[in-house]
Order: C-alpha cells, then sequence, then structure tokens
C-alpha cells in the first residue's frame, strides 16, 4: 500500500551556519576544485553583453535534480536506456551495465527528465544519469550516463554531466538544502534553464552551434528545422553555457525585492553568476535545485519553488522578484576556459581547500506523538534533532515496512495518508543531515486509524487488480490506474455501490499528453453518458480545467479555469449537487471551483476517461460527508 505525504504549514526547526566564510569545505555539500567553473567568482575583468536577452513572462519552475552517496554495501542493479521518449513508467531498453545503488532509491514517475548524481563508495568518483528513473524498491535504473565511460572525480573540474541540453554538471551549480533559507550567502555559480526555442541562437557554420564553452553541446532538436523546438534566438553570444551575471550596480533596495530567496539569488548572480544548461520548452525560466532544497523552500516559505503570475500572496512576490531579475541577465562574454569568470579582481573569495566529507550523524528524533487520526490517515509531530552541520530532514518508517511512509525536510510534523482504516501501525522517526547521514530510529510509538462508515470507497490498486472496475483500454501497472491510448479512448467505471449523497473524493493523478487534443475526465455521478458529471482537462498538467454536465442528453459547461496543475484532487460534493474541486500540486493546494452548482442527481459511480492521452490515478478515497 502506497503512502502519501501531506505536509502541514507549521514551524520549522533549521539550523544556521555560522561564522563567515569557511577555511575548508566538504567536498559533498561545496564540491569540485576551487577554480571549478561553478566556484570562479565573477571578476571585475568581465565584459557584461547588454541586458534584456530576456523577457520577464512566463513561469518560475525547478528542475530538481537527486543527489545521493551510496556505499560499499550497496548491491549492484541493472542500469538501462530507457525505452524512448518520453520516458514512460520505467518502460526500458538494453542493458548498460551494472550500477551500485541502495535498494531504497526510488524515483517513480509518469514521466521523468530529471537529473541525477551519485557519489561512489570510494568518496571521491561522481556518476550522473538522465533521465533518472527507478519505479520500484530494489530494481532496475534508468538513465544515460555522462560521461559514458565512466565517472567523474569530485574533487576535479566538475564540468561534464548529465544536463544534456547543454552536457553540464547534475551536481555542481546545484541549490543545496539551506541555500535559499540560511543565513549565509550562496558560494557557488548557479545553473538556469530557458525557453531555448525562443532565446537560444543556433548557427550553423559555427565550430560550436547553439552551444560555447564550457558546454559541450546543445540539445538534439537545436538546429532541427522541422521540429517545432529548433533554436530561434538571434543573439549570437545566447547559447548553452553562456555564462550570465547581473551588473553590481543594481541591489534588492533599488530592484524593490520582497523576498529573502530573490535576494539571495541575485546577490549569487551577481558573485558568480550561472550557466545556461538546459532547455524548458515553455515560457518559463528554471532554477536546478536539490530534491532536499526544493522541499525544504516548500516547508519554509509555504509555497513551491514553481510559481507564475496568476499565483497570489508570497508565492506571486517570489514570481514578480525573479522576473525582475531576469531581464537584467547579461552574458559574460569573455569568460573562457583561460578567463573563468572574465578575470580580474574577484567579486568574493575563492572556494577554500577541500576537507573531509561529514560523517556525523545527527541525534536521534525524541518526543514523537500522535496528534490526529482519521480513517486513512495520521498525523505526528516530534522534538528537532541535533547536528554539527545542518539537519536536512525527517523520514518515518512502519516497522513492516522497509521504505519510508513520509519525508519532510526539515519540519517536525507530518500527515501520513494513504493508510487502511482501524489499523494499527508502529512508527518511528529517523533524522538525516545535509551529509545524508542517518540517525539511529526514534522510540516506536502506535498509531491507529478510525473505522470508516458505509459509502466509502478505497482502492490503491497495490494488489494489481482494480476491484470491480470496468476497463476499457485501461489497465493497472505498477500498482496504479492506468488509461493510456495514443490514437482513442479509454475508459474506467468503479463497481462500487452509488456514491453518496454528499462525500469527498480524493486521488493521486497525473496526465502525459501536451496537445489540446489530449484529454482527460474525473467522472462524478456518472449513470450513463445521457447522465454524467465531471472534471474535464485537456494537454496534460498546463491545460484548462472545467466542470461539466450532461442531463438526459443535454450538455452544459458549469465552470472554467485557467490552468491544470496537480498532482493530486479533492472533490467535495454536497447533498444537493454543489461541488468544490482543490488541485494539489508539489504540496500546495489551490481551490479552482468553489460551490459551483449542479443539477445531475444524487448517486451514480466515479470514474476516469482518457482521449489521445495517458492518465495515471492511484490511491482512490471517497469519505461520505455525515448529515449535521
Amino acid at each position: 500500500m502506497k503512502r502519501l505525504l501531506l505536509l502541514l504549514p507549521l514551524l520549522v526547526t533549521t539550523a544556521v551556519w555560522s561564522g563567515d566564510a569557511p577555511s575548508t569545505r566538504d567536498p559533498w555539500l561545496w564540491p569540485f576544485a576551487s577554480d571549478s567553473i561553478w566556484n570562479m567568482p565573477i571578476g571585475d575583468g568581465a565584459i557584461y553583453h547588454g541586458t534584456g536577452h530576456f523577457v520577464a513572462e512566463g513561469a518560475i519552475g525547478a528542475d530538481i535534480e537527486f543527489h545521493y552517496k551510496t556505499s560499499a554495501q550497496a548491491p549492484l542493479r541493472n542500469l538501462h536506456v530507457p525505452e524512448g521518449w518520453p520516458v514512460i513508467d520505467g518502460r526500458h531498453g538494453k542493458l548498460l551495465r551494472e550500477w551500485r545503488i541502495d535498494d531504497d532509491v526510488v524515483v517513480r514517475t509518469q514521466v521523468s527528465n530529471n537529473c541525477a548524481a551519485f557519489l561512489m563508495p570510494d568518496g571521491r568518483t561522481l556518476e550522473q544519469l538522465e533521465p533518472f528513473i527507478r519505479m520500484e524498491r530494489g530494481g532496475i535504473l534508468l538513465g544515460y550516463p555522462n560521461p559514458f565511460q565512466g565517472g567523474i572525480d569530485l574533487h576535479g573540474p566538475g564540468i561534464i554531466g548529465t544536463h544534456w541540453g547543454s552536457g553540464l554538471s547534475a551536481f555542481g551549480g546545484s541549490l543545496r538544502h539551506g541555500e535559499l533559507t540560511g543565513d549565509q550567502p550562496i558560494r557557488h555559480v548557479l545553473k538556469l534553464n530557458v525557453f531555448c526555442k525562443r532565446y537560444l541562437h543556433f548557427d550553423r557554420t559555427s565550430s560550436t552551434p547553439g552551444w560555447r564553452w564550457p558546454a559541450t553541446n546543445p540539445d538534439g532538436y537545436a538546429g532541427d528545422q522541422t521540429n517545432d523546438g529548433h533554436y530561434q534566438g538571434r543573439d549570437p553570444r545566447v547559447v548553452q553555457g553562456a555564462l550570465l551575471a547581473i551588473a553590481p550596480t543594481h541591489t534588492a533596495a533599488s530592484l524593490g525585492l520582497k523576498t529573502r530567496p530573490a535576494r539571495r539569488i541575485l546577490q549569487a548572480l551577481q558573485d558568480y553568476g550561472a550557466y545556461i544548461v538546459d532547455d524548458t520548452g515553455s515560457e518559463s525560466y528554471h532554477l536546478c535545485p536539490s530534491r532536499e532544497a526544493a522541499g525544504e523552500f516548500l516547508e519554509v516559505y509555504g509555497h513551491p519553488i514553481d510559481t507564475d503570475a496568476r499565483a497570489t500572496g508570497a508565492a506571486k512576490d517570489w514570481h514578480d522578484d525573479l522576473m525582475k531579475l531576469v531581464p537584467l541577465l547579461a552574458v559574460v562574454d569573455n569568460n573562457r576556459a583561460d578567463n573563468v569568470g572574465g578575470g580580474g579582481r574577484r567579486r568574493a573569495a575563492l572556494a577554500p581547500p577541500l576537507g573531509d566529507i561529514d560523517r556525523m550523524p545527527p541525534s536521534v528524533p525524541t518526543g514523537v506523538l500522535v496528534t490526529a487520526t482519521g480513517p486513512t490517515s495520521v498525523t505526528l509531530t516530534w522534538n528537532a534533532s541535533r547536528d554539527d552541520v545542518r539537519i536536512c530532514g525527517y523520514q518515518v518508517f512502519d516497522r513492516n515496512l522497509p521504505a519510508p511512509v513520509a519525508e519532510t525536510f526539515g519540519r517536525t510534523t507530518v500527515t501520513i495518508t494513504g493508510l487502511k482504516p482501524a489499523t494499527t501501525y508502529h512508527v518511528t522517526v529517523i533524522a538525516y543531515d545535509t551529509g545524508l547521514n542517518r540517525s539511529l530510529p526514534s522510540m516506536t510509538v502506535k498509531a491507529t486509524t478510525t473505522a470508516v462508515v458505509a459509502g466509502t470507497i478505497l482502492e490503491d490498486f497495490d494488489d494489481g487488480v482494480a476491484d470491480g472496475w470496468t476497463l476499457d483500454g485501461a489497465a493497472v501497472r505498477d500498482r496504479r490506474l492506468e488509461l493510456a491510448k495514443w490514437d482513442g479512448d479509454t475508459r474506467a467505471i468503479s463497481g462500487a455501490p452509488d456514491l453518496p449523497a454528499a462525500f469527498t473524493y480524493t486521488a493521486r493523478i497525473a496526465a502525459v499528453g501536451g496537445a489540446a487534443a489530449n484529454a482527460g475526465r474525473i467522472l462524478l455521478r456518472h449513470r450513463d453518458d445521457q447522465t454524467s458529471c465531471w472534471i474535464a482537462f485537456a494537454g496534460g498538467q498546463g491545460s484548462a480545467i472545467t466542470l461539466e454536465q450532461t442531463l438526459a442528453g443535454e450538455h452544459r459547461v458549469l465552470a472554467t479555469a485557467n490552468t491544470w496543475l496537480a498532482d493530486r484532487f479533492s472533490i467535495t460534493c454536497e447533498s444537493d449537487g454543489r461541488i468544490t474541486l482543490v488541485l494539489t500540486h508539489d504540496g500546495v493546494a489551490r481551490t479552482v471551483f468553489e460551490r459551483v452548482a449542479t443539477t445531475v442527481p444524487a448517486g451514480g459511480r466515479l470514474g476516469f476517461t482518457s482521449r489521445f492521452n495517458m492518465v495515471t490515478v492511484d490511491d482512490v478515497q471517497v469519505l461520505p460527508i455525515a448529515k449535521p
């Protein structure tokens, strides 16, 4: 049975780095040689080529990177190339080689394009993959390595990696845990993905078409005129591997920056700059945080790194702040292998010598308490652990399962969902630090979920079947319901009894298709094609969303919203037919429709359909709402 993580907006406990510039550094947390491209500050000899290369439009995103350490005891597992693109549900091609990796490393996703970096047991060799997918604990890996012949030295220049748009590192330049939330400045170069179709230049006559040092290549489609994503930018200096920076004449005050993380990004862009490393594929700009940094950002600031102009509150301030920086990015035109950062007097001190990797674990979490229970969830709190460097996160385990049932990135409370009703769980909490050193487990506590009432529907598909469901072109794969047919329609209708008069309906969901014709539906109170109500979305994860109904054959659109962006939905259907839809993405909930009236009678079934698309569904729950 799968467990899901819902993070609550409570107090975050985070260690604070102390002191000024350190005299030595941990190569895991601050990697590569002092004169590496990732560590060299901008010099006063830098030649800034123009501004206004990039337009302040679109979204801010996160190209999340996965960083792992492996042990000498880790088993050898098979590494395969992906079957093709998009990489769907771990479908794989030929065997490349064996790979030493711990069994509990799992990155399970419908479509992946994420980089991953693995420090081998010798503490020096760094292996990198993209796209990285591992669907099951202890299973095979998918991804292309770079360099193909083996890893690179963690103490070396660190240029090569698996941002395939440029060939640059999956480890150097990454935003790490604490860098957007702590008190110390960011002391390294950043990485940035841009909309290459719009901004990057491709010159067939150039010896480096579409790229410049330190990049090693552009995207494979960069010069393909038949590919809609080919580079169409006009400035020959704006290519993969270009070092971007903001001139020191600007300040956070003069720009009116409101948010702390944006002020830290500004300082890093002035002191070190950012290399263009990959394509966003859309009108957006992506930073490159580690998984832990992205999770911590959400917990500390209450919204994900991903945001756009439609956001509100702190998320809107963050978006607007970064959009103030985007037009100020200039190309450091004299950045070369023999003149990294433009030369001259540096804006920051060089990185100190490399020291030892931290191997001291945090203290054991104490005071674990169960503070709330429901039929499928329990909420825990505990006291923060201590560490000599920095607490990075916590994992919660059930004694009957080898993998964590929940995780936080510094927060000391968590709600575990997807549990079985009326069941007792025996849970422990471990802490881990930024060096990925793990504490011993806490004392075990018992957590018992409550019983369910009549009308409850719970289906996690973990037994490999959709019990009682009518499937037309759909199937259960990898413990999820999959509706996948790129040339037609698929349908899955629950065989459970008629829906209660009032209920909440939640599930995890993901959609792949990106064209307007790619459609998906969440069916509500469905009787047949003449009497039904549904939530419709088109074009995968970035499209419009509508609430619609058909009654006695008469079709009506009841409400429309601008975008579908979700990894989980929650629908509340009241006894009078009013419907509220909440979408959750990266742990942040957004109300899309609120108490919209429908006239479809109570009862009917739930279900899902797709057209020219792939939709996956998991952890379906329907909980009746008791009458007041």
